[in-house]
C-alpha cells in the first residue's frame, strides 16, 4: 500500500487506486494501462486530493476510515476526462444533501448477485465503520450462496441489466456466482442503507476501458488511439485549460514561448508589459493548432467574438481536413476577456513566429531552433509532459527522461529565463505498486 498526499489535499475525500494490472489480458494491454494509470494518478493528485494506492481493496478501505469521511475508489483503466468535472461532481455528492452508503455502476448479474462494479464508486466511510468495515466481496464463478434478491427498478440504464434504483428485497434466492461488491451489497440493503446508481453526470466524465476483457478493450481503446491522433493533427483549443500562472518578472517581455492554444499569451503580455522588441514564439507539436493561432494573430481584430471567429476558421478548414469537424475544436478551459483597444495595440507592436516542433519526444531538438537566449524570456511549457492524449503511449520513464534532458538543455541555453511549468511529471516519483516489478530503476 502506498500513500500519496498533497499538501493542499482534501481533509474529507479520499481517491482509493486499486491496482488491476495482474488482470490485464495481454502485455500491452497491462503496459497501455500502466502508462495511462501513471497520468490519472498524476491527475488525481493535482486536483488537489490525497491518494491510497495498493491491491487490497478492503485493506485500503479500512486505512481510509481512519481519516476521511468518503472514498473514491477506482481501479487501472479508469481515466477521468472532461477535465475537472468528474472532481466536482464528486464533491457535490458528498457535500450534498443525499446521504448516500454506496454510488457506483450496480449491474443486475442475473444468476450472479448484483455487482458493485470495480471501475468506480463512492463510498461513505462513516457508514462502513458504523457497519463494521464489512469487506467488499471478490468475484467468483460458481461460487452457490443464498441472498435475499434485491429489488429493482423495470428501466434500465442501457441493455437490461443496469437498473436506475436498487433497494431492500424479500424473497431469499440461489444465486450461481458472486460479482465484485457481492457482500457489501448485501450488508448495506439488509442494513436499509442507500445505494445510488451513477447518475449521467460522473458517467459522462469517466471512461472505462475493460482492460481485463478484451473483446471490449479492443473497441474502448480506439478512444485512446482516435483521441492522440485528433490532439496531435486536427484540434485547437481556443481556450486555456489551466490557470495564469503569477510570477516574479520585471518587463516588458522580450520573448515568450508558448503553446498554440488559447489567449494566455496576451494575458502574459498584459500583464507584464510588451513594446515594438517583443517576440511571441508559439511551439507546438500540433500543425493545425498554430495554423489557427495564426489566423487569430492575423484577422481577428479583438471586437468581433472572439469564438465565433475561431468557430468560422475550423468550419472553414473541415471540407479540406475531412476530420468530422466537431472534433477540430473542444471547449475546455476558462474563457478569457480581451480588451479590443489593447488587442489592437498589441496585435501591431509584438512579432510572431510559429514553430512546428514536438519538445515532449524529440529529444535530439536543438533548443536553439525555437528559442532564442534573449533577456526578459519566459518560457511556458503547460503541462505538455502530462497531457493526457500522449500519456498513454508514452510511459512515465521517458516522460520523466525527457522533460529532465529539455529543463538541462533550457537551463543551458537561456540560463535567465523564466520557466513556468504545470503538473511537472518529475514531481511525482513515489512509485505505485505496478511499478515493483523493476521498470523504474534507474529515474
Amino acid at each position: 500500500m502506498v500513500k500519496f498526499n498533497t499538501p493542499a489535499g482534501s481533509e474529507d475525500i479520499v481517491f482509493i487506486f486499486l491496482d488491476r494490472i495482474h488482470s490485464c489480458q495481454t502485455a500491452w494491454t497491462a503496459e497501455l494501462m500502466k502508462n495511462l494509470s501513471d497520468f490519472v494518478l498524476g491527475k488525481i493528485i493535482d486536483s488537489g486530493f490525497n491518494v491510497i494506492q495498493g491491491l487490497d481493496e478492503d485493506e485500503m478501505l479500512r486505512e481510509a476510515a481512519k481519516d476521511y469521511t468518503h472514498a473514491v475508489v477506482l481501479s487501472t483503466g479508469t481515466e477521468f476526462i472532461n477535465g475537472d468535472e468528474f472532481f466536482n461532481e464528486v464533491e457535490l455528492a458528498v457535500y450534498g444533501a443525499d446521504n448516500f452508503f454506496l454510488m457506483g455502476h450496480i449491474p443486475d448479474r442475473d444468476d450472479g448477485y448484483y455487482e458493485l462494479h470495480d471501475q468506480c464508486y463512492i463510498i461513505n466511510l462513516d457508514t462502513y465503520t458504523e457497519l463494521g468495515c464489512p469487506f467488499v466481496g471478490e468475484f467468483a464463478y460458481y461460487s452457490e450462496h443464498n441472498q435475499i434478491e434485491p429489488a429493482r427498478s423495470n428501466i434500465n440504464i442501457h441493455d437490461d441489466y443496469t437498473p436506475l434504483w436498487v433497494l431492500p428485497g424479500t424473497t431469499e434466492r440461489k444465486y450461481k456466482h458472486k460479482w465484485h461488491g457481492w457482500n457489501i451489497i448485501s450488508v448495506a440493503l439488509s442494513n436499509n442503507k442507500i445505494i445510488t446508481v451513477f447518475p449521467s453526470t460522473f458517467r459522462n466524465n469517466k471512461v472505462y476501458y475493460y482492460p481485463n476483457y478484451e473483446p471490449s478493450f479492443i473497441p474502448k481503446s480506439s478512444y485512446l488511439y482516435g483521441k492522440y491522433s485528433v490532439a496531435s493533427q486536427t484540434l485547437f483549443y481556443p481556450y486555456n485549460t489551466e490557470e495564469f500562472v503569477a510570477i516574479d518578472f520585471q518587463g516588458p517581455v522580450q520573448q515568450l514561448v508558448i503553446q498554440a492554444s488559447g489567449l494566455q499569451w496576451y494575458e502574459y503580455l498584459l500583464y507584464y508589459g510588451y513594446d515594438e522588441n517583443t517576440t511571441v514564439k508559439f511551439v507546438d507539436y500540433n500543425l493545425f493548432a498554430l495554423e489557427c493561432m495564426f489566423r487569430i494573430t492575423l484577422d481577428w481584430d479583438g471586437k468581433q467574438n472572439y469564438i465565433e471567429f475561431v468557430q468560422d476558421y475550423v468550419n472553414s478548414r473541415k471540407e479540406f481536413l475531412s476530420s468530422g469537424g466537431d472534433h477540430m475544436i473542444t471547449m475546455t478551459g476558462s474563457e478569457q476577456t480581451v480588451d479590443a483597444r489593447m488587442w489592437t495595440d498589441m496585435i501591431s507592436k509584438v512579432k510572431f513566429e510559429f514553430h512546428h516542433q514536438d519538445l515532449v519526444l524529440n529529444t535530439a531538438l536543438p533548443v536553439h531552433t525555437w528559442v532564442d537566449n534573449a533577456p526578459s524570456t519566459i518560457i511556458h511549457l503547460s503541462h505538455i509532459f502530462n497531457y493526457d492524449p500522449v500519456a498513454p503511449f508514452v510511459p512515465l520513464k521517458h516522460r520523466i527522461y525527457n522533460e529532465r534532458v529539455l529543463l538541462d538543455k533550457l537551463k543551458k541555453h537561456v540560463p535567465d529565463a523564466t520557466l513556468i511549468m504545470v503538473g511537472n511529471v518529475s514531481d511525482k516519483l513515489q512509485r505505485p505498486t505496478w511499478h515493483t516489478n523493476g521498470d523504474w530503476n534507474g529515474i
